[in-house]
């Protein structure tokens, strides 16, 4: 059977497994899409998989998820750009620069291991697997120094800005 085959059969239940994560049609076709050309790449060792609809129906659900955590886009009307004043936009950024600068310090206190770990993790959003094998690391390890450099980050944004909420 090749890919297209393969889509074909089953992409009324790849559009429904996507729809049950988001619940949005637009969206759940964006990631059933995105699923599909990740397949149809390695459709020559997709296709001699025990079960092929499985693997597709995980990695759909993996992107949906993905989309989940982003945040949403917040689009607003003309009224909506009114009520934004100059002052509020600029207060916010200098708060954005000042944090921006005090996060690149704090990472330059972490070990170069934590460090390393922190920006594959929540900047590149890699998965702790991925991030183990490319650090040459044990899972268990670096998930240890993942949250390590979590809780020392937190202690210093707590003792500068003396919140709990990073």
């Amino acid at each position: 059977m090749d890919f297209e085959d393969f889509y074909n059969t089953n992409k009324d239940l790849f559009y429904r497994w996507a729809y049950s994560y988001l619940h949005d049609r637009e969206n759940a076709r964006d990631i059933v899409q995105e699923a599909s050309m990740i397949v149809a790449r390695h459709w020559p060792r997709v296709s001699r998989m025990e079960n092929a609809v499985g693997y597709m129906l995980r990695i759909i659900g993996n992107l949906a998820k993905k989309q989940q955590r982003k945040p949403q886009a917040v689009f607003l009307d003309d009224d909506g750009w009114n009520t934004l004043t100059e002052e509020n936009d600029m207060e916010s950024r200098i708060d954005n620069e000042k944090q921006e600068a005090w996060l690149y310090e704090a990472l330059n206190t972490l070990k170069r291991v934590e460090k390393e770990v922190i920006l594959l993790r929540d900047v590149e959003e890699m998965d702790f697997a991925t991030i183990a094998k490319n650090l040459k690391l044990n899972l268990s390890t670096t998930k240890s120094h993942y949250r390590r450099a979590k809780l020392k980050l937190l202690k210093l944004w707590e003792e500068t800005y003396g919140q709990k909420n990073m």
